[in-house]
């Protein structure tokens, strides 16, 4: 194997390990309940209140958001259905779901297909489609990020 060669087959290597872990990444940030966190203001206007003071912690007011689900330290992991007037899924929250799921396909995809890559010899052509697959793949994966503006 010449220099040549070799400098490809671990390029290749690097880029499909690379995409190994951006698969998993993708498949966790789908379909964990704690894609996000947040902390509601809530509890500094309850925690001055003598009623409340005793019954009511810090914690029962940490959410973390998921794609499907939304969890509390009160509550664990539970359907946004469950609690429909806690937590409104709008037209950002679906097309963040949308988006998250066809980077996770899209990503397993090319995965399987740069897999194959080390083993048999495709054409330049092919590793340009399959860059310009990873590039639309980033962009779906960057939209998922619409879930923040809920």
């Amino acid at each position: 194997m010449d220099k040549k060669a070799r400098c490809g087959l671990i390029n290749q290597i690097v880029a499909t390990s690379c995409t190994l872990l951006g698969f998993i990444f993708s498949c966790i940030a789908v379909s964990s309940c704690s894609f996000i966190g947040r902390k509601s203001d809530w509890f500094s206007s309850f925690y001055n209140d003598d009623y409340y003071s005793g019954y009511l912690t810090e914690s029962d007011f940490d959410y973390r958001f998921g794609m499907w689900k939304f969890e509390t330290d009160a509550t664990g992991c539970v359907d946004y259905d469950d609690y429909s007037y806690l937590v409104e899924v709008d037209a950002l929250v679906e097309a963040a779901r949308a988006f998250g799921v066809m980077s996770a396909l899209f990503g397993g995809v090319v995965l399987v297909t740069m897999l194959i890559g080390l083993f048999l010899v495709y054409p330049m052509v092919i590793w340009r489609v399959i860059m310009s697959f990873l590039f639309v793949i980033a962009i779906f994966q960057l939209l998922t990020l619409s879930f923040f503006w809920i």
